[in-house]
């Protein structure tokens, strides 16, 4: 599998079903059923490759078996032909409007090397670009705050502080 072309993220086209993804797993998590709490509905996944593009990725109960043991956070993966599927969480966790689905045919092989462009698995945002956004008139938007869900936390912190402007420059 290392011989293939690996494709990044930000490349993905859902009319091409035969691409191979080199990723960190950043985070692992498993998702309960709505309605029996006892009852995991699937495992999602934070990935991200090697140019710091994160995308959300599932895998559904009928495939754990086949792909829990080989799955673990904090480490890489090579992934061949996840179906790639609109990204319908009310929570984002990137700017790709896709996720991935692990299914039958897809393959998952440890990958020993990883040489991503950054070191941090967080990255800082221009204010102007979260204010940016449509939001709708009963929101505020002022103060940086931390935005939680059952899923993820997003904070809002200010990039103009020098201490952050510090940081980003690292």
């Amino acid at each position: 599998m290392a011989e293939r072309k690996i494709t990044l993220i930000k490349d993905l086209d859902n009319t091409n079903d035969d691409y191979t993804l080199k990723v960190f797993i950043i985070w692992l998590w498993r998702s309960m059923s709505d309605v029996n709490l006892t009852i995991v509905k699937s495992i999602e996944m934070i990935l991200m490759d090697e140019m710091c593009t994160k995308i959300q990725e599932s895998v559904y109960s009928r495939y754990f078996q086949r792909f829990e043991s080989k799955l673990k956070e904090v480490q890489v993966v090579f992934i061949r032909s996840p179906t790639i599927a609109p990204n319908r969480y009310n929570f984002k966790i990137s700017d790709v409007k896709d996720k991935l689905n692990l299914h039958g045919r897809t393959t998952v092989k440890e990958c020993l090397h990883f040489q991503s462009k950054s070191t941090y698995i967080f990255f800082c945002v221009s204010f102007e670009r979260i204010i940016s956004t449509t939001t709708t008139s009963n929101d505020s938007i002022g103060l940086p705050s931390v935005n939680s869900h059952f899923d993820h936390t997003q904070m809002f912190i200010n990039a103009d502080l020098p201490n952050i402007i510090t940081f980003t420059k690292r």
